[in-house]
């Protein structure tokens, strides 16, 4: 699994900035042939994604590298979490849909201590603020 881990962190560091238009196909064949997909109602890291996704795999969910690759994109872009006082700007970048730029913008004018401070730095784009709000924590 390690393995697994480190060639997506790799090859597919950008994979999960943006979503294939078929990613939400295969979330929905692959994750609710074990169970509905509406169960899925927190929030988590890229890491704690990958570590369920993996999970369910080991139980019986049908799903190859790309299968896989695809359901965490489709998790991460809906119900990922970032920590932007800890994340590199990658994965901020991967969670919030930013640009690369952006993310290590960011990065670079951390520590945030609330969703204010972080809108006020002026770092994320104002119209998509509001829908980032739940993706972001500050642990």
């Amino acid at each position: 699994m390690a393995a697994r881990l480190s060639v997506l962190v790799l090859l597919g560091a950008t994979a999960f900035a943006w979503q294939a238009p078929d990613d939400e196909a295969t979330f929905q064949k692959v994750c609710s042939g074990c169970h509905s997909v509406e169960l899925i109602d927190d929030f988590k890291s890229i890491a704690e994604w990958e570590q369920t996704v993996d999970v369910m795999i080991f139980r019986g969910a049908k799903a190859n590298e790309a299968g896989r690759a695809a359901v965490l994109r489709y998790l991460t872009s809906h119900y990922g979490l970032v920590n932007v006082n800890a994340a590199s700007a990658e994965e901020v970048a991967q969670v919030l849909n930013l640009p690369a730029d952006a993310a290590k913008n960011l990065v670079a004018h951390r520590p945030y201590r609330n969703l204010d401070e972080l809108r006020s730095a002026g770092v994320i784009p104002e119209a998509k603020f509001d829908s980032l709000r739940d993706h972001i924590a500050f642990r």
